[in-house]
């Protein structure tokens, strides 16, 4: 009896999500999102077969998909904190610096994405620079964020 290599699924940490990040925007510069600013389906084909090939390890659509969906979420939470934090967000640092009536105030305004802003008070959002770049063209409102 032969025997049979068990590919496992791909598990995205901090590495896979730079190697995520650089082929999403290799096949927006290349291909172009649908009008929805998604990837489309046949370039989450596209980076399959590549995380196929560079990590053998079983890489769905699904994961690829919820990915993006994770990345964009997170993208669009920065956005919408530092626009609601004014000067309070620090660029060099990529964190908040809010008072606490302040921070009261931005929870009041935007209470659902208040875990968020406590996670960037100590420490930046990871890959800030290129999810600036993935994401910036691209509409990160609306229903398909």
């Amino acid at each position: 009896m032969p025997f049979i290599k068990v590919q496992h699924p791909l598990f995205f940490d901090y590495v896979k999500d730079l190697w995520f990040i650089v082929q999403a925007q290799y096949e927006i510069d290349t291909y172009d999102t649908d009008e929805s600013a998604n990837l489309k389906l046949s370039l989450f084909r596209n980076m399959r077969e590549r995380g196929i090939q560079e990590f053998e390890r079983d890489v769905t659509l699904k994961s690829l998909r919820n990915r993006w969906r994770y990345l964009k979420n997170k993208y669009k939470n920065l956005v919408t904190l530092k626009q609601l934090a004014g000067e309070g967000y620090n660029e060099v640092t990529g964190t908040f610096n809010l008072t606490k009536l302040r921070t009261v105030q931005v929870h009041l305004l935007y209470h659902l994405v208040n875990s968020e802003a406590k996670k960037y008070k100590t420490a930046p959002l990871q890959r800030r620079y290129l999810l600036e770049k993935l994401f910036n063209g691209l509409s990160v409102t609306g229903d398909f964020a």
